[in-house]
């Protein structure tokens, strides 16, 4: 998975976009906080490639994945997507997915301030 992050990071997004498919595909599903990372890193994979609808779509999948885990990992990845789709908004899956991120993160924050 770090060779297809690697991609993403040389300007080969669509070489991140096979390796994160397929190895997702494989992944048992008893690993739920990589099965988060990974569509994370997917959604920005498809992000960096021009395809943010595509990207918007991996990223509401792991958004479901963080809601039960609360993984800042896959977070701090889905806001990094975030900023390269940011000016998509006119996009359904964009929106939709911005809009889930930001119920998600206050969710998770107002959980973390009554644990404290």
């Amino acid at each position: 998975m770090q060779r297809a992050n690697c991609w993403i990071d040389l300007g080969e997004p669509w070489r991140a976009v096979r390796l994160f498919e397929d190895e997702i595909d494989a992944l048992p599903q008893i690993y739920r906080n990589d099965r988060g990372v990974y569509l994370a890193r997917l959604a920005r994979a498809y992000a960096v490639a021009g395809e943010p609808e595509r990207g918007a779509e991996a990223g509401i999948k792991a958004l479901a994945i963080v809601a039960q885990t609360g993984s800042a990992r896959t977070l701090t990845e889905l806001a990094a997507m975030a900023r390269i789709v940011g000016a998509r908004q006119q996009l359904p899956a964009v929106a939709t997915f911005t809009e889930r991120l930001q119920i998600v993160r206050d969710r998770l924050a107002t959980q973390l301030s009554r644990a404290v």
